[in-house]
């Protein structure tokens, strides 16, 4: 079986448990599932990766420079080792928006692990959007112990 036949195949299989019927990739290796309330997960899948690429649209990027900078360290310094998530901020410059997104080796992909992904991006995406702009949750904001690996590091590179 091709790999983009397991992709079609379990992304069917996963869009059935949210009653949809045919949930599969477009002829570009995109497709998207709308849930209700207006939720929406992208798909891409890169054949050249064995990746199928999970994102999900947070908001659009401010205008103001000072504000985009602040929003900007903010994303990094919540993906400093991950520790926050499995996923990770990013921005696609096409749309000009912040997405919170995650890559799964289709190799190892399955329906479990697919549908609970899904679940997973969409609560930490819900989570690093409110954070992000109201800046509420300074916890999601600063990693669990990166203060402290920072200070390993710095002992490290200083050595």
């Amino acid at each position: 079986m091709k790999e983009i036949d397991k992709v079609n195949e379990i992304l069917d299989q996963v869009g059935r448990l949210d009653g949809i019927t045919s949930l599969r990739l477009s002829e570009q290796g995109a497709a998207k599932l709308q849930f209700a309330g207006g939720r929406e997960v992208f798909f891409e899948y890169r054949h050249e990766t064995s990746v199928l690429f999970l994102y999900i649209p947070l908001f659009r990027l401010p205008p103001d420079m000072a504000r985009r900078e602040s929003l900007m360290h903010a994303m990094l310094a919540s993906n400093f080792l991950k520790l926050e998530g499995s996923g990770e901020l990013a921005i696609d410059e096409d749309s000009d928006q912040a997405i919170y997104q995650a890559g799964l080796d289709v190799h190892l992909l399955d329906v479990e692990r697919l549908d609970r992904q899904i679940d997973e991006l969409l609560r930490q995406s819900a989570e690093f959007r409110s954070a992000l702009r109201g800046r509420r949750n300074a916890r999601l904001l600063r990693p669990r112990g990166a203060e402290s690996m920072g200070g390993r590091l710095r002992g490290l590179l200083s050595a």
